[in-house]
């Protein structure tokens, strides 16, 4: 006869699990993880998404409370530039609820830090590039910008004819701000502004090219965009560039890595875009052993970013602005996200949509611009 200590123990032992059918849960948990996984991920991106077109809405309120109280929109630039003068992510800040840093800007004993303050509705949660970037000082007293991932759209590709004062194309331009009826082409066909991606960096310094500068190509003053080339590789390739995974090399000085840095800086490259080339259009160069801007490098708060060497997706201004600049100045500086396959973007009537990679360029071209009498085939956004 077997014990009572000895069945309880026989009972036990067949209520265990065996190595195999271990195995089976544990492949079968696997399983599971790797089905929901995705799901998880696509359900926060879609809230990623809809804080980011959120955001974008209030900058649309913004716009038309600070037309409401000015009559006009802002100039996306002035020069010569006047006392205190801003971008139009700083002028519209009292209509976003900062109107006390707003105030540090105007005032110049609190402008050096209000210029470090990150200002969260300027940022998409999906860019895994917002941090603080290392943009002046020095070691152990390094200044900092936070990027912006919203730009105001600057047109179509002409900028500004210097001599003749001839203003591009777009809804924000060079030396005039423009009212309501300037808008003839519809402030819901005409768009406000557009999601573009932060600079990029490593370990809070920048660490490759932003775009491609002062080549002067075309040199001409183009206000009906004549000039403009139907594909990126054709800009490349215009400009003595070659598109990857071929090398391109320039001067030190033809290269800046700041883009979508600084908010308070009135140039295409940190707070405009064009709509030169659809969203995300991927203007990719390759580079080797290339310097990066001149001067001080990054590790010292300079702008010098030495010896680069890897593909990067690049824009370009062939002139950049400045109270001294002469000539002409053209630009294709892109919208993008990291958004799959769109980006958010915002109309003049303060309408939010989401806007295909895929869209027909001669539509986005159309819809870059406030006046050009395009249509836009009927597209409903």
């Amino acid at each position: 006869m077997h014990s009572i200590a000895t069945v309880e123990w026989a009972k036990a032992a067949r209520r265990a699990f065996t190595l195999v059918e271990l195995l089976v849960v544990i492949a079968i948990i696997g399983i599971l993880i790797a089905l929901l996984l995705p799901a998880v991920q696509a359900a926060r991106e879609a809230a990623r998404r809809a804080t980011c077109a959120n955001n974008i809405k209030q900058l649309g309120l913004a716009l038309h409370n600070y037309q409401a109280a000015k009559v006009t929109f802002p100039a996306a630039e002035t020069y010569p530039p006047p006392t205190n003068a801003v971008s139009v992510h700083v002028a519209i800040l009292p209509f976003v609820e900062e109107k006390n840093l707003y105030a540090q800007y105007e005032d110049a004993t609190t402008n050096g830090q209000a210029i470090q303050e990150q200002i969260h509705l300027y940022n998409c949660p999906t860019d895994p590039c917002v941090e603080a970037v290392v943009d002046g000082g020095s070691p152990g007293a390094f200044t900092y910008r936070w990027p912006v991932n919203y730009a105001f759209n600057y047109g179509t590709w002409f900028l500004y004819d210097w001599a003749n004062k001839i203003a591009g194309d777009g809804a924000f331009v060079v030396n005039k701000a423009l009212g309501p009826k300037a808008f003839t082409d519809g402030l819901s066909k005409t768009l406000a502004a557009a999601e573009v991606k932060a600079q990029t960096e490593a370990n809070g310094f920048k660490n490759g090219p932003g775009y491609i500068r002062n080549l002067k190509i075309p040199n001409m003053s183009d206000p009906t965009n004549t000039t403009l080339l139907a594909s990126t590789a054709a800009l490349l390739t215009s400009i003595g560039a070659q598109p990857a995974p071929q090398i391109t090399s320039f001067s030190g000085s033809n290269f800046n890595a700041n883009v979508h840095l600084d908010f308070n800086n009135v140039t295409v490259a940190e707070t405009g875009f064009t709509t030169t080339f659809t969203p995300n259009p991927g203007m990719l160069i390759s580079i080797v052993n290339q310097d990066i801007g001149t001067g001080t490098p990054v590790s010292q708060g300079g702008n010098l970013v030495p010896q680069v060497t890897g593909t990067f997706d690049v824009d370009y201004i062939s002139n950049t602005e400045s109270n001294t600049a002469t000539g002409y100045t053209f630009a294709a500086v892109s919208a993008r996200s990291y958004h799959t396959g769109i980006v958010n973007v915002l109309f003049m009537d303060g309408s939010t949509h989401s806007i295909n990679d895929s869209i027909a360029p001669q539509v986005w071209h159309a819809l870059g611009t406030r006046a050009g009498g395009e249509a836009t085939n009927g597209v409903d956004f």
